[in-house]
C-alpha cells in the first residue's frame, strides 16, 4: 500500500494555547490525564483537528520536537517586538 494513507502533517505546528477553546483544552487534558499523548503531543493535536479532521493521534505522536512550537499572545508580541500582553478586543 502507498504512504498517501497516511496524511501529511504541514509543520511547524504552531500551537497557539491563548486561541484554543476551553473544549479543546479540556480535550487535550483528557489524552494526557488517559495516558493516551504527553501534553505536547495532545495540544498539538487538539489544534490540528481544526483545520485537518482526518489527523490522527497516531500521526501526530510522529512529529518531532522540532515540528511543534507551543506559544501564546504574549510570547508572539514578543517576537513581533510588541507589547508583551495581548490586546482585549472588548476594550
Amino acid at each position: 500500500m502507498s504512504s498517501s494513507s497516511t496524511p501529511k502533517i504541514p509543520t511547524p505546528v504552531v500551537v497557539n494555547t491563548d486561541d484554543l477553546t476551553l473544549d479543546e483544552l479540556d480535550r487535550s487534558n483528557r489524552l494526557v490525564q488517559n495516558g493516551d499523548a504527553g501534553n505536547v503531543t495532545a495540544l498539538a493535536y487538539v489544534w490540528l483537528k481544526r483545520e485537518h479532521p482526518a489527523t490522527r493521534l497516531a500521526d501526530v505522536k510522529k512529529l518531532r520536537n522540532r515540528d511543534v512550537e507551543i506559544t501564546n499572545d504574549a510570547e508572539l508580541a514578543e517576537q513581533d517586538g510588541g507589547d508583551a500582553t495581548a490586546s482585549d478586543p472588548t476594550n
